[in-house]
């Protein structure tokens, strides 16, 4: 999926719940300047997200950012057991935090054992004005932009390969010797 807005893949607005589980992701872009969340977007409400993939989703245009999950204002999703690999955010003005996630605005979201690798551009996981995202037990592993937790560490976060069974055939198990197994 390609748009010209926010959520390339899907959006969730003003108080919007619900769960998306065990769902694929798979290279959905916002393509217009300062848009946010090229695989998900999330505003004013609290999805649960969990065991999602999401791989090669990008908000790349001019200003763009949040790869693929971006999150603002309160309240905000929890997201348990996701793989996000691969994912970018712009490179020019205005963009450039988070390939992976990005937290703004005040909004708090749980991410708890969580994989978030290989974004091309921008960290794994990105805070812009907003200090109460909660990361548990995630792998922050190779991220052109970063591998620090922003907001509150809550614990067992580790940067090491996740040794995917065969990310190049895009199969993102990650074998039975693996820091996340």
């Amino acid at each position: 999926n390609t748009v010209q807005g926010f959520g390339g893949g899907l959006s969730f607005l003003d108080g919007a719940t619900g769960t998306i589980e065990d769902c694929q992701i798979v290279n959905n872009s916002s393509t217009i300047s300062y848009v946010y969340g090229g695989g998900i977007h999330c505003e004013s409400s609290t999805p649960l997200l969990r065991n999602l993939l999401l791989v090669g989703n990008s908000a790349a245009a001019t200003g763009s950012d949040g790869g693929a999950i971006n999150i603002q204002f309160a309240p905000a999703p929890t997201i348990e057991n996701c793989t996000l690999v691969g994912n970018a955010c712009s490179t020019g003005a205005g963009g450039g935090i988070a390939g992976g996630i990005l937290v703004q605005w005040g909004a708090a979201p749980t991410v708890t054992n969580c994989i978030i690798a290989d974004s091309p551009a921008g960290a794994g996981i990105g805070c812009l004005f907003a200090d109460g995202t909660t990361v548990t037990g995630c792998d922050l592993w190779n991220n052109a932009g970063g591998d620090e937790v922003c907001g509150i560490d809550g614990g067992c976060n580790f940067s090491a390969d996740p040794l995917f069974c065969d990310a190049p055939g895009g199969t993102y198990h990650v074998a039975a010797n693996s820091p996340c197994a």
